[in-house]
This record gives structure tokens, sequence and C-alpha cells, in this order.
């Protein structure tokens, strides 16, 4: 008896785990791209997550099979792949993160401030931003 025998009555017919896995996951992200397409107008961009998907499954699975299956083209893949090698590995916006410390006692202020004027301060590091609402004056115009 031959090996492509054996393993097709083994039931493994000839393919590796990772390549038995391709399919299934080649056909759940079509359904994906399928779905976007009814759920939006003509023209949307693809969202990063689905074109992540198919850049991965061109590894494992025939181009063609992905294009098909998808409905997508050579060219947005190739759009996409430039892109992907354009972007840089970290994003370009930081987020801080808030942190609850002892509130430090606010400076005093001056006699002529108003004390119902809510303030909002912003620390980055050694800088400090303050926010006022400014009080109508005689500096405001009507």
């Amino acid at each position: 008896m031959g090996r492509g025998r054996q393993a097709a009555q083994a039931g493994q017919g000839g393919r590796s785990q990772s390549e038995a896995a391709g399919p299934s996951a080649l056909a759940r992200l079509g359904k994906r791209f399928a779905r976007f397409r009814l759920e939006r107008p003509r023209g949307t961009r693809y969202p990063d997550e689905l074109r992540q998907g198919a850049l991965a499954l061109l590894g494992e699975v025939a181009p063609a099979d992905v294009y098909r299956t998808c409905g997508i083209s050579f060219g947005q893949v190739m759009a996409w792949k430039e892109a992907q090698a354009r972007s840089p590995a970290v994003p370009d916006v930081r987020v801080f993160s808030v942190v609850d410390e002892a509130a430090t006692p606010p400076p005093a202020r001056k006699a002529d401030e108003s004390t119902a004027a809510p303030e909002l301060e912003l620390r980055l590091g050694p800088w400090s931003v303050r926010v006022r609402l400014v009080g109508a004056g005689p500096s405001e115009r009507d």
C-alpha cells in the first residue's frame, strides 16, 4: 500500500495540520468579507482586521484561492502589502493613562481671582497645563 493511500485511510489526506486549517480559515475570512460587503455601501474601505487576515492567509493557501474566496483583487493585496511595509511599527499616537494620586493643594489664589471658576489641570512629566473658565469682565465683547 502506498503512502498516499495510507494517509487517506488515516484521515489526513496527505496534508499537514496547518494546511488542513487553511481552507476553514479561508472560508471564515471569505464569509467575513461577504458580510462586510452586505452591511456597507460599495466603495467602503476594508477594515484593518480583514486586510491583515487576507495577508496572513496568503502564506498558507494559494493566492488565487484567497482572491476568489474573499472577492479581492491582486492589486488590492499589493496595495495592502505596500501600506503595511510603509506603516511604522510604533503608532504615532501616544495615550496617557489617568493616574489617581493624592491631590496636591492648589496654589494660593490672588485676591482678584474668582474662587467659583472650575479649573482643569493636565500634567505631562514636568509640564502642567491649566484650563479655567473666564468670568464675564470688561474685556469680553457683548
